[in-house]
């Protein structure tokens, strides 16, 4: 077990970086990070109601990186459509792109990724805020976005914002089903948290169980399924790069969880990076987790 500590400290520590080398004068400019990627700790919001959706279509699919999964709005869906983010602190925003391009991947039961449905978003307007999720909002930037490709834009000048929202006005076949495959925000985040590392110690509920963490500083020890599964990584500000493994099934892969208050967003991999699915759990409060069952020995009494 040491061995995946040590691992998923050094995917910590890689993941959350910028991963950008040091220039020399010669060397052409590096260009700006995608400040709004899991790994620098950013936050896709689920859709208010994707949970009637496939997990490939859910809202945080927008933010791993990847064409193979993305977002797809109910059939019905009423436009105009809005969908929410936030960076890991303020960012100093110089310019993003959506991508509806597809590229599925082939999944270890040889079934593929998820077949492109709705039409790609056309119109939208972009919302940046500095104070809440819920706003005031300044608009940052309206336009028309390429079909089945990635269309990036810039920005007249820098501008800082936190939250950001996304306003789907209608796709290339005019209405919904709407997809969207990648969001990507550029530019640097200006003030994390204060380098603050969130206490994500607690007995959380997943759609496959109960999840149980304990902090140790910036170590992170976890149990889930019932006692089958273990987790152990490590949180650098409020992003968790941890390791799992099922001792029974013999498996063991990492898993990228971003923790906000009561809430973990993020997905777990299998070996070889290969997609699992997102991995998303709330908090249950003291009074309801009586029974912690098999995990319950990590929780303080």
């Amino acid at each position: 077990m040491r061995a995946l500590i040590i691992a998923a400290a050094a995917l910590a520590v890689a993941g959350c970086s910028t991963r950008q080398a040091e220039q020399s004068p010669e060397a052409p400019k590096a260009e700006p990070a995608n400040i709004l990627h899991i790994s620098h700790g950013g936050i896709a919001y689920p859709d208010g109601d994707e949970l009637k959706r496939h997990w490939s279509n859910y809202t945080i699919n927008l933010i791993d990186g990847s064409q193979a999964y993305g977002w797809t709005s109910e059939d019905k869906a009423a436009l105009p459509h809005d969908l929410f983010f936030e960076l890991a602190g303020n960012g100093k925003i110089t310019g993003f792109a959506l991508d509806s391009t597809f590229a599925p991947v082939r999944r270890e039961d040889g079934s593929a990724s998820n077949s492109p449905s709705g039409s790609p978003v056309r119109h939208f307007t972009l919302w940046g805020s500095t104070a809440s999720r819920a706003g005031p909002w300044t608009k940052l930037y309206q336009g028309e976005a390429k079909a089945d490709q990635r269309t990036a834009f810039t920005l007249d000048r820098p501008v800082e914002a936190r939250w950001l929202k996304l306003t789907v006005n209608d796709s290339w076949a005019g209405g919904a089903p709407v997809r969207l495959s990648e969001f990507e925000v550029m530019g640097e985040l200006a003030a994390k948290d204060g380098g603050a590392v969130p206490d994500v110690t607690g007995y959380y509920m997943h759609e496959y169980g109960p999840i149980v963490l304990r902090q140790d500083g910036h170590l992170i020890h976890g149990c889930y399924n019932n006692g089958d599964g273990q987790l152990e990584g490590m949180i650098l500000g409020r992003v968790m790069r941890l390791a799992w493994y099922m001792p029974k099934e013999k498996s063991i892969g990492m898993a990228t969880l971003v923790a906000d208050g009561n809430q973990l967003y993020g997905f777990w991999y299998r070996d070889q990076d290969r997609m699992g699915s997102p991995w998303n759990a709330v908090k249950v409060p003291a009074s309801d987790k009586s029974d912690r069952g098999p995990c319950g020995s990590l929780l303080p009494r």
